[in-house]
């Protein structure tokens, strides 16, 4: 890693800072809309999940602009953008961990956690609603070996004709 002056880390170590602070406010939004997300979801309000999807894009897309600033950075460093290199040069501004850097830093790395457990949550979720509705399909087309019925008493009866509920 480069060797800075006094005032040169000092800048260096607050443009981290502010890189950091607005990488966590594009990181708190995304957050809301991962959110919002798994509500439109979960709920099947698939009209408003179009808007929040939209959103979701825009804010993506800023977070991505957002991370060339931190990667500008490092290179100036001579570090390469990565989880062990952000903390190294964390680690070289503040060895104790005891400043706001090391507190934004804490703040930013546990956004992008909570974000990809939302995100993955989120894809469980879409690929279980793709498989339900690929089910119903084949269920509606007729394609389901054993459709089954209930009689009145609420017994299981086999059908043994395959008719398609309907054409799809």
């Amino acid at each position: 890693m480069a060797t800075i002056s006094g005032s040169g880390k000092t800048a260096a170590r607050l443009r981290l800072i502010k890189i950091l602070h607005q990488g966590a406010e594009l990181l708190m939004q995304l957050k809301t809309y991962l959110e919002e997300e798994r509500n439109h979801l979960e709920n099947n309000n698939y009209d408003t999940l179009h808007l929040c999807s939209q959103n979701k894009q825009t804010c993506l897309t800023l977070i991505t602009q957002h991370e060339t600033g931190l990667n500008d950075l490092l290179q100036e460093q001579q570090l390469s953008l990565g989880k062990t290199e952000i903390k190294q040069l964390i680690h070289s501004y503040d060895p104790d961990n005891k400043t706001q850097l090391s507190a934004i830093a804490q703040r930013y790395e546990t956004l992008l956690i909570q974000c990809n457990d939302l995100n993955s949550i989120n894809g469980r979720i879409i690929q279980k609603s793709q498989l339900n509705a690929a089910t119903l399909l084949n269920l509606i087309k007729g394609a389901v070996k054993q459709n089954e019925t209930y009689t009145r008493q609420g017994k299981t009866r086999s059908n043994p004709e395959n008719k398609p509920i309907a054409k799809a």
